[in-house]
């Protein structure tokens, strides 16, 4: 979508993460900056049985992460 939009095919709804460079370089505006989509919820699934430390540590980065969005 983002690049659709920067080659000129047309607007797309993107998040700030992905449209910042592109917004920096002057090779996307935006166009509706009142407007915002409603939080859409994320769910991460995980076996019950243990895991790995690195995977607790992955989840609780996104969960971080997200939350600040």
């Amino acid at each position: 979508m983002r690049l659709l939009a920067e080659g000129g095919s047309g607007i797309a709804v993107l998040s700030h993460a992905l449209a910042r460079d592109a917004v920096n370089a002057g090779r996307l505006v935006q166009v509706l900056p009142g407007w915002t989509l409603p939080p859409l919820p994320v769910h991460a699934v995980m076996s019950s049985r243990l895991q790995p430390a690195s995977v607790r540590a992955f989840v609780d980065f996104l969960a971080a992460r997200l939350s600040l969005v």
